[in-house]
């Protein structure tokens, strides 16, 4: 045999098991029994579903996962009933770039769509999450086939991760659906069951690690998107309009006059109805349930019928809406902070902050590990100023105790030793925390072992899964 032919084929023998390898995991992504189907994501499947299966008028709403959070569609249907809903709004992570093409897998003459994207990044770009996006499609893949080419490649290139996650489930690992965050919480309509949802359970009725600005304005690319979704919409015989999320009033700091102006812009640039005043979408705090988007019962009950009302606006319907306010729910006490560990209090300076707690405001000595102190001056400490470990690169272990209530996002910027961050929280809700707060660090989390189902499937906590550690 010739030298050049035998090194080829000695070079193929090397190549071509490693390609089987990543080929055949791929292939047991849809071959394997699916594992997603009950979680929370799992749900999508059957929004598509009754979408493309209910018959006649609908009301259609789009968007994340404020609108399982926010809408009574029972309450719709009884004001509104020549009409059928659709409540269609998963989860931000999704983006609504995937929500607006599964949206047209049936248009029916005379429908109403309502396009209502939460005030984040996430849904006012074209943000793509593949993981998130094949956990949701897991049992049935052939829903595939309506989304574009383009984002059918992007996900071929996500299969690889989503075949490796998948199979360790299917080899036994444990997955805990013990909290609101699953497929059972859902009812038939699509919206989340608000008996599990009756009142604010964050410490400060509001999110600060998550703030609702005013100056993150739709992408161009996003409003194309939406514009071209609107025409379709149209040329099928059905109406299509926009409708804000709703908002936590204390997270947002932006005034009136610049909210109206947000509006006012996005109306000219938006192919769609504007037929609503924005504020009846911003509700006080307490009319929240674990995000500063999505509501408890009451406020789903408040928000529904302000939509119900537009909507009659729309329809020229002058009949009365037969559904009284709800008031602020009450709450129990928040359950006191167990840990009080105090040992690294000389680390540390504090200042008081509004709420007669205290806030860790910098670090006047260093070492490689520290313990957050829980209280000073017979005050819980709940919060760390983010300046206070940015930049420290000799740390490389931090436990925060349970009266921290959230830990902003940039935190840690450049700890570049930093390898483990301990919470000492029983409950997700208990502490916030943002977006990008491992963002300059390569530092994991770790929970304790008998709540890391609770942490890794909960809608904030579940965006660092891969990160987040028992022990």
């Amino acid at each position: 045999m010739h030298k050049r032919a035998k090194r080829t084929l000695i070079v193929l023998s090397m190549i071509v098991p490693l390609m089987i390898v990543p080929v055949s995991v791929n292939v047991n992504a849809f071959l394997l029994p699916p594992v997603y189907e009950r979680t929370y994501l799992g749900e999508l499947k059957e929004k598509v579903y009754r979408l493309k299966d209910t018959e006649g008028k609908r009301i259609v709403l789009i968007g994340g996962s404020a609108l399982p959070f926010g809408i009574d569609s029972s309450l719709i249907e009884q004001e509104l009933p020549s009409y059928k809903v659709v409540n269609f709004g998963m989860y931000a992570s999704l983006g609504s770039d995937v929500m607006l093409d599964f949206a047209k897998a049936r248009i029916n003459q005379g429908d109403l769509l309502f396009f209502c994207p939460e005030q984040n990044v996430q849904t006012l770009s074209l943000y793509y999450n593949g993981e998130a996006l094949l956990e949701a499609l897991d049992g049935d893949f052939s829903l595939m086939n309506l989304l574009p080419a383009s984002t059918k490649e992007r996900l071929f290139g996500d299969l690889y991760a989503f075949s490796q996650k998948k199979l360790s489930y299917t080899l036994g690992k444990e997955m805990d659906l013990s909290g609101i965050y699953q497929k059972a919480s859902f009812n038939e309509y699509g919206d989340i069951d608000h008996e599990l949802t009756p009142y604010c359970v964050l410490p400060d009725y509001f999110d600060p690690t998550t703030p609702i600005p005013f100056d993150i304005f739709p992408t161009d690319e996003l409003i194309e998107k939406a514009n071209s979704f609107a025409s379709y919409v149209r040329e099928q015989g059905a109406s299509v309009y926009f409708y804000p999320a709703p908002m936590n009033q204390l997270a947002i700091k932006d005034s009136d006059e610049t909210v109206k102006s947000y509006y006012s812009k996005l109306e000219k640039r938006l192919d769609m109805g504007f037929p609503f005043n924005p504020f009846d979408s911003i509700l006080d705090g307490e009319y929240f349930y674990d995000t500063n988007f999505h509501l408890n019962k009451a406020g789903a009950r408040n928000y529904t019928k302000k939509m119900i009302q537009m909507i009659k606006l729309i329809l020229n319907d002058p009949s009365p809406t037969n559904i009284d306010d709800a008031e602020k729910p009450s709450r129990p006490e928040i359950e006191k902070p167990a840990a009080d560990n105090n040992e690294d209090l000389s680390y540390f300076t504090y200042r008081l902050k509004e709420d007669g707690t205290y806030a860790v405001s910098s670090l006047v000595k260093t070492k490689d590990s520290f313990i957050v102190p829980a209280s000073y001056n017979g005050k819980y400490i709940t919060s760390v100023d983010p300046e206070v470990f940015r930049n420290k690169t000799g740390i490389e272990e931090i436990t925060f105790q349970d009266s921290m209530t959230y830990i902003e996002d940039h935190s840690f910027k450049n700890c570049s030793s930093l390898r483990k961050i301990h919470l000492k929280h029983r409950k997700p809700s208990s502490i916030r925390v943002g977006t990008e707060l491992l963002d300059g660090t390569d530092a994991d989390l770790y929970v304790s072992q008998d709540v890391l189902s609770s942490f890794v499937l909960d809608y904030t906590f579940s965006r660092y899964a891969e990160r987040i550690k028992g022990e």
